[in-house]
């Protein structure tokens, strides 16, 4: 089995990844989670209004709370995110450290796990940095991206349901045409975004991704084929099929001394 987190990763989703993380009975891929494992309980009000009471701590079987420090206030927890771009720990692995009174040992073959700040996975992917990007938002928040794809799919519905008769066919052979592409990426610099020059291959895939999965999800009905699209694109779901084929690596990645420690060899 294999699990995937990133720092949006929150709450029971954490939870329960840490639980199959304690008992190696999964290996975690991805970046160190958002790092919130509180119970808060409702309190109503006398003006009807409703009060969340933060009563309890969430531990894994081993012991670790996973909740981050909380002690700075909210704008303080929230502004982390940033935090993990600006030194990097979210593009490149080893720029997180644990105090020892953090670490702890799994159920199973005692690797070392670490709580107070999320999850560790025991493979590291980084970020993709244009998914995050300004620009990228300015592009999906414009309608650009959905207008062409809606405008694509009605010029050449009939060709496209010829040459792909189902989902499976069109996620497999797809390729948005370096034509409609061009289009996209000149009606978005008309609007001052400042979409990435040709020689980022990356960013102009990244682009690619989203178009394709706007195409999908109207060519197609009875599936989320966006979040499908997008999701068969991601490196980190890449990297968990790769685990999962290689038993031998996925065995090491279990039984390694410390979470993490096969990434930190293989870039040495």
């Amino acid at each position: 089995m294999a699990v995937l987190i990133d720092e949006s990763t929150a709450s029971s989703s954490e939870i329960v990844t840490g639980a199959l993380q304690d008992w190696d009975r999964a290996v975690v891929i991805g970046r160190r989670s958002f790092g919130k494992g509180l119970m808060q309980k409702p309190v109503p009000l006398s003006d009807g209004s409703e009060m969340q009471l933060t009563g309890a701590r969430y531990y894994t079987p081993s012991g670790r709370s996973i909740q981050k420090p909380y002690t700075k206030g909210k704008e303080d927890y929230f502004e982390d995110f940033n935090r993990r771009m600006a030194s990097k720990e979210l593009m490149e692995e080893g720029h997180v450290s644990f105090a020892d009174s953090l670490k702890y040992t799994t159920l199973g073959t005692k690797r070392t796990v670490y709580g107070g700040g999320g999850i560790m996975p025991d493979r590291f992917v980084p970020i993709d940095t244009n998914e995050y990007s300004t620009w990228m938002a300015q592009l999906m928040n414009n309608g650009l991206v959905a207008k062409g794809g809606f405008e694509f799919v009605q010029q050449n519905r009939e060709a496209l349901l010829s040459a792909y008769p189902d989902f499976k066919a069109f996620n497999l052979k797809f390729k948005v045409p370096k034509q409609v592409h061009q289009q996209l990426v000149s009606a978005a610099r008309v609007q001052s975004i400042a979409i990435p020059p040709d020689e980022q291959v990356g960013a102009h895939a990244a682009i690619d991704v989203e178009f394709k999965a706007q195409v999908g999800s109207l060519l197609y009905t009875g599936g989320d084929y966006m979040t499908r699209v997008r999701n068969e694109s991601n490196q980190s779901f890449k990297e968990a099929l790769s685990v999962l084929r290689d038993e031998k690596l996925y065995k090491q990645l279990l039984q390694a001394g410390t979470v993490g420690a096969l990434n930190k060899k293989k870039t040495k």
